[in-house]
């Protein structure tokens, strides 16, 4: 533990030379006692003044515990304690809306920190992806290729290589267009969803959580593969919905011709018939490429003319019935 925390102290140590305003947040299993973020119950015990170490650290460096004194963040076999910090510099610590522990354990027997901060960042700008299939090349090449002959290339090849790629990069974004994502990326997902997978975790979590306190239960683990299977279940029934929907919609017939586009020809997969060979009578072979001629080739092959019967066919003469006798005298 010592050598971890000179790591620490030397880390923070080399960020302050380059920066003197920096601000800190260490964390982690310190796995020491000590009535600062213990409690007042733990100056009582043998264990007192295990964490003088990092008391020292947090003093060196303006670090301040951020957990509630006494919080419990380690839970096992009935044993209880206070072994997981949260620690940062003071401005940071003003900036603080909570510290709390994260009510889903992980089935780990350290309960995570988790910490809010009120800082605010520029949110950074969203470009849309470009898309390259759809780009008019020609115009890319013919715009690239006036641009080589207008004589703005420098002469030095470090520097016209790195013209040549901003040029190019420029041309691509001026000439390809730019998709234009959903904003919802799970169409199918609804409310429902949400509440099941929140129960299916804090059953998972639940069980979880009474394995590593030695406490394993049956029902815990049942009410777990329950909850995960309704989950899954609810989760194929919400597709099949989204999906049975999608097709009552008209519109929307194009857009599955799409998806089955297996050629990328614009054109779907069941689409395309190839040209028949076909062998008159006479021995005359010949291809049929027109749709309406290759349909007629397939009813005549499937479904041939049936034969007519004469008129003047005579039909068998019709047998006479078996003689039939009572079994019974009721019958």
């Amino acid at each position: 533990m010592e050598e971890r925390l000179k790591a620490i102290d030397e880390a923070m140590a080399r960020q302050k030379m380059v920066n003197p305003a920096v601000e800190f947040i260490v964390g982690g299993n310190f796995n020491r006692q000590d009535a600062l973020w213990g409690g007042k119950h733990v100056a009582d015990t043998a264990r007192q003044g295990e964490g003088e170490r990092t008391i020292q650290l947090m003093l060196e460096n303006d670090l301040q515990s951020l957990l509630p004194q006494g919080t419990v963040t380690w839970e096992s076999r009935g044993l209880k304690s206070t072994i997981d910090l949260s620690l940062s510099t003071s401005r940071l610590a003003e900036e603080r809306i909570r510290c709390m522990i994260w009510p889903n354990h992980y089935g780990s027997d350290h309960s995570h920190i988790h910490t809010t901060y009120s800082i605010k960042r520029p949110e950074p700008a969203k470009t849309n992806r470009l898309l390259f299939k759809e780009a008019d090349w020609d115009k890319i090449r013919a715009h690239i290729s006036a641009l080589k002959r207008s004589n703005l290339c420098p002469t030095n090849l470090d520097m016209a290589a790195q013209w040549l790629q901003d040029t190019v990069s420029n041309t691509l974004v001026e000439y390809c267009p730019r998709s234009k994502p959903s904003p919802y990326a799970k169409r199918w997902w609804n409310g429902d969803l949400t509440s099941m997978r929140r129960s299916y975790t804090a059953a998972r979590d639940r069980a979880s959580k009474l394995d590593s306190q030695g406490r394993s239960s049956d029902v815990a683990q049942r009410e777990t593969v329950a909850a995960r299977a309704s989950f899954h279940r609810e989760i194929k029934r919400a597709k099949r919905d989204h999906w049975n929907s999608f097709f009552e919609e008209p519109t929307n017939v194009w857009k599955v011709a799409k998806y089955l586009d297996a050629d990328g020809n614009g054109r779907a997969s069941f689409s395309p018939i190839p040209n028949f060979i076909i062998t008159d009578p006479s021995g005359t072979v010949r291809e049929v490429s027109d749709d309406s001629a290759i349909a007629d080739e397939l009813l005549r092959s499937f479904f041939p003319p049936t034969v007519q019967p004469a008129s003047n066919t005579l039909l068998p003469p019709a047998q006479q019935q078996l003689p039939w006798e009572p079994l019974q005298k009721r019958e």
